[in-house]
Parts: structure tokens; C-alpha cells; sequence
């Protein structure tokens, strides 16, 4: 049986093409896909900016749909379950796994593409979404999750201020779960005048045009020059990267969250600053196996759907990665 699909077949270069239908292994589910979002790692991962991933591949994983058949040993869930799922499974014993870090799994596997008809996956990594949710929504658990993740990391208290670089779909969502955690002011930067309005909508108090307001200047202002009680920076750009050490208040904490490939051009972290003059506090993010499921209980009631910019075919896939890779987009779902 074939299924169309979109190969990543060389660098820079994409094709949907004709394949055959995974099947699932004894621990295993397919899943017939309704939506798979363009992630906003996808364009520098098939501009061969991400060199741990290599063509020839299936991409997307940012993805819903229902079970349409299940492995011989699956017990947790069952065809015409409506589902989303991670694009990792974890092997539940090595070192990682048993220290609460199943996302560095030693004997990670891994879901075949969801730029397709149907994609298979471990049936552990499989998150089931409620009636009322549409497969439009649930198709932004993946980057919602990731969200989350990161500001379980960044522990963030009610009333301070947050500063958010970056305008695509995570960015937004940090933008909201800054404002239910009760942040009393929230700045958004970001050149594109669409993503700047955007984060109005989420919840931002001030958004900066970085290409003809100074960033600095304006968190001065508003804080009484004391700066921002935390940064979030989900551009991965460099500049951005180090203004983040300028702009953030004494004792405040730094959250890294894009995927950065700086190049010939590597950020410049003034260690003096962060620790004899601020004594900041940096950390990283990537991605949980543990937010999952989170993230699907909170979009029970946030709605997410106006970060949908666009909804194409994939026949149409040339099209809505031309309009990712224009920067203007929120997030575009692929529909098979």
C-alpha cells in the first residue's frame, strides 16, 4: 500500500513523492494523520543547519490524528482513538530514563515523518485528546509542550516582568503562559509588524520593533533602569542571544529556547556581567516527555487556534514552506 509524502531529499530541497505505508511494530501504533505542523526548526533543518538530522528523511512531527491499527502488544490504546504524539519513544530503564530524563534516552526511538498519510509510533508516546478538541488545536500540542517545558525550567514568579525575543508560534505561547502566571508586564520584540500584533492578542503589555526602537532603551524606561526579572529568547539570534545579558535585572534568570546555529559568528557571553555584576542565572531548553499531556490539558481551555496562519495540502507543501521561510507565518499545518 502507498501514501504520499514529503521527503527531505537533500539539503535545502523537499519532495512529496510516493512511499509505502509503515506499518507498527508489536509496540506500535498508526496513526492516520489530520494536521502536522511546520515547525519552526524545520526550514534551518532542511537548510542543513541542524547537522545531528541528515537527508534522506520523512519529515514533521508536530502531529495529530487517529489510531487506525495497533501492535500485537498494545493495551493503552485503541484504533479510533483521536490522538497526538511524541515524536520520541524512551526505553524506560537506561541511566537517563531512571533519572527523570527520558528525553536523553540512551535507546530513543523515533516516529516516522507526519508530512505523510500515516505515521507510526511507540504506543507510550501516545497522548489522547479529548472530543471537544479539534485536530486543528491538538495539532499544536508539540510546541505547546515545549513551552511548557521551558518555563517549568525558568521558574517564573507572579509579578515580575518578562522580556520575549521572537515572534513565531512558541514565542506566542510563552507570551500566554507568562500572562496566566501572572507576569505584570510582558515585552515582546520582534521585527515582523504581524507577529508584533499577534502578541498583543496573547497578552503582551509593549511590543518592540527591534529595526527602529531600541530594545535597551525601552526596558530602561519601563523598569526604572533596573531591567527585565526574565528573558526568553526563542529568535535564535545571536544578537538577541547577548542583549539578553544587558537587558535582564540583577538576579535575574535567562531562558534559552531556539535552535541556535551562529556560525562563523558565536555569541559573546560576558561571564564578568552575569556573575560579579548581575549574578544571572542561564539555562537552556528543549524538550519534556513529561509536558505532554499537560499540554493537552490546558488547551482544553486555551485556545491556540488563532496561531494558525495557514492550512495547506501537501501537494501544496513547496507553497506554505516558501511562506514559513518569509518569517511573516505563525504556524502553518500540513493537511494530508
Amino acid at each position: 500500500m502507498k501514501m504520499k509524502s514529503a521527503l527531505w531529499d537533500k539539503i535545502g530541497h523537499m519532495s512529496v513523492v510516493e512511499m509505502d505505508v509503515p506499518e507498527p511494530k508489536r509496540n506500535e501504533v498508526k496513526i492516520k494523520i489530520a494536521y502536522c505542523g511546520i515547525c519552526d526548526n524545520d526550514p534551518q533543518i532542511i537548510n542543513g543547519g541542524y547537522p545531528i538530522l541528515q537527508p534522506p528523511m520523512t519529515m514533521g512531527h508536530e502531529y495529530t490524528g487517529t489510531i487506525v491499527e495497533v501492535g500485537e502488544d498494545v493495551t493503552t490504546c485503541k484504533i479510533g482513538d483521536r490522538v497526538v504524539a511524541n515524536m520520541h519513544a524512551f526505553c524506560g530503564a537506561c541511566h537517563y530514563c531512571h533519572n527523570g530524563m527520558e528525553h536523553f534516552c540512551e535507546n530513543m526511538t523515533f516516529a516516522t515523518g507526519a508530512f505523510a498519510d500515516y505515521a507510526t509510533v511507540a504506543a507510550t508516546a501516545v497522548t489522547k485528546i479529548p472530543d471537544s478538541m479539534t485536530f486543528e488545536q491538538a495539532a499544536l500540542a508539540e510546541p505547546l509542550s515545549a513551552a511548557i517545558h521551558g518555563m517549568d525550567i525558568l521558574q517564573m514568579s507572579a509579578g515580575k516582568s518578562v522580556i520575549i525575543y521572537g515572534g513565531a508560534a512558541i514565542a506566542q505561547m510563552y507570551i500566554m503562559l507568562a500572562h496566566r502566571a501572572g507576569a505584570s508586564k510582558i515585552f515582546m520584540v520582534d521585527p515582523v509588524e504581524e507577529k508584533r500584533k499577534m502578541a498583543l492578542k496573547c497578552g503582551a503589555n509593549l511590543v518592540i520593533d527591534p529595526a527602529s526602537q531600541s530594545v535597551k532603551e525601552i526596558v530602561a524606561e519601563e523598569t526604572n533602569g533596573y531591567g527585565v526579572d526574565y528573558c526568553i529568547d526563542v529568535s535564535g539570534s545571536v544578537e538577541n542571544a547577548e542583549e539578553c545579558v544587558e537587558i535582564v535585572a540583577k538576579c535575574g534568570r535567562i531562558l534559552y529556547a531556539a535552535s541556535y546555529d551562529f556560525g562563523d559568528r558565536p555569541m559573546n557571553l560576558n561571564l564578568f556581567t552575569a556573575r560579579c555584576e548581575k549574578e544571572l542565572s542561564i539555562v537552556t531548553s528543549q524538550q519534556s516527555p513529561y509536558s505532554f499531556d499537560r499540554a493537552v490539558a490546558l488547551m482544553e481551555n486555551m485556545d491556540m487556534r488563532h496561531l494558525i496562519t495557514g492550512i495547506y495540502d501537501l501537494d501544496c507543501l513547496d507553497e506554505a514552506l516558501e511562506n514559513v521561510f518569509t518569517g511573516k507565518t505563525i504556524r502553518v499545518l500540513i493537511r494530508p
